[in-house]
């Protein structure tokens, strides 16, 4: 069965709600969407072609210089693009480009999220920490600043302090702030933690429940969008041919964003388990237009064995900007 994690469970333990069965009719899959990687028109193009004319980084950088000056490229995308260009040069030419972006925004908190998203797909975990951190300043009571905090600790090797937190957003007893939203989340990163990395913990105060050793999820992916006002469309397409659509627009998710909006969180998490054997598409579709400062970004995270020794970590950030109609984000063998 496929699974998607409820926004308000009441049961930590809940195996969350089982949605609509690939096996119904009329979901076979026949359209041909192309891969993102042969699909992606850049909102900046100008500035792409302009600056890849360049094969000399420092001209490059003089070039990227006088034109971020111009009142057009004072944009979320632009920015992206740019570090995304300069990422040929390596990692420290990228996180320039971010750096001057996060100077600009500090008090903006969809920019950094988007910020954070680009340097964890590139596995430079520190830096998306650091701005995870400064967002949690800015955003208190936002539950998912919490929790990507916790995560990113986890990932960082301060296995103590995340269960710490953890175990916060568990009981509910951070101040003024309630996780039951996101709660299947949290129960299933704070097992994986406690599976993983128990000998570096403090596990005497955990219930049972979360000492199990028998925790693992076939196939396990995570959605996170910098606004929760992003409108877009997941497909989930089986080796069977037939495929689930998640819906997040205000037409079909009115409830579901307006949770997240009070809340605090942008995400989702899909739990495959027990289903066709082979290739498995994810499609993505850019609903409505997003421009400027506020560009909406995913950022898809899929673990295959999760939970496990053998557990794959894939991390890929889109921009809807840059999308035009629906692309194959990725495929995975299941």
């Amino acid at each position: 069965i496929m699974y998607i994690t409820t926004k308000n469970s009441p049961s930590t333990n809940s195996k969350s709600t089982n949605f609509a069965s690939f096996l119904a009719k009329g979901n076979d899959y026949n359209e041909r969407v192309l891969p993102i990687s042969e699909n992606n028109a850049s909102a900046t193009k100008p500035y792409v072609n302009e600056i890849e004319k360049y094969t000399n980084v420092d001209d490059a950088l003089r070039y990227y210089e006088e034109k971020r000056k111009e009142p057009n490229s004072s944009t979320l995308t632009y920015y992206l693009d740019m570090s995304d260009y300069f990422g040929r040069w390596g990692h420290s030419y990228s996180y320039k480009i971010l750096s001057d972006l996060y100077k600009q925004n500090r008090e903006n908190p969809r920019v950094l999220m988007a910020i954070a998203f680009k340097p964890e797909e590139d596995e430079l975990l520190l830096q998306a920490s650091y701005v995870l951190e400064e967002l949690l300043e800015l955003r208190p009571t936002s539950i998912q600043a919490y929790r990507d905090v916790a995560r990113l600790y986890a990932s960082t090797g301060r296995y103590n302090v995340a269960a710490t937190l953890y175990k916060q957003m568990m009981n509910n007893t951070i101040p003024n702030v309630k996780f039951n939203s996101i709660r299947p989340i949290i129960f299933n990163e704070y097992r994986h933690l406690i599976t993983n990395y128990k000998r570096y913990i403090n596990y005497n105060t955990i219930p049972n429940e979360l000492l199990a050793l028998d925790f693992k999820k076939d196939v396990r992916i995570v959605l996170e969008y910098t606004s929760p006002l992003a409108e877009f469309e997941v497909q989930f397409v089986s080796p069977s041919k037939k495929y689930y659509t998640w819906k997040h627009t205000h037409f079909k998710s009115k409830n579901v964003i307006e949770n997240e909006i009070e809340n605090g969180f942008a995400l989702k998490e899909f739990i495959i388990e027990d289903l066709d054997k082979g290739k498995w598409l994810i499609n993505v579709k850019p609903i409505g237009k997003s421009t400027g400062m506020t560009a909406t970004l995913i950022k898809y995270t899929l673990y295959q064995n999760y939970g496990l020794k053998n557990e794959q970590k894939t991390i890929k950030v889109i921009n809807l900007e840059n999308q035009k109609e629906k692309v194959t984000l990725d495929s995975f063998i299941y």
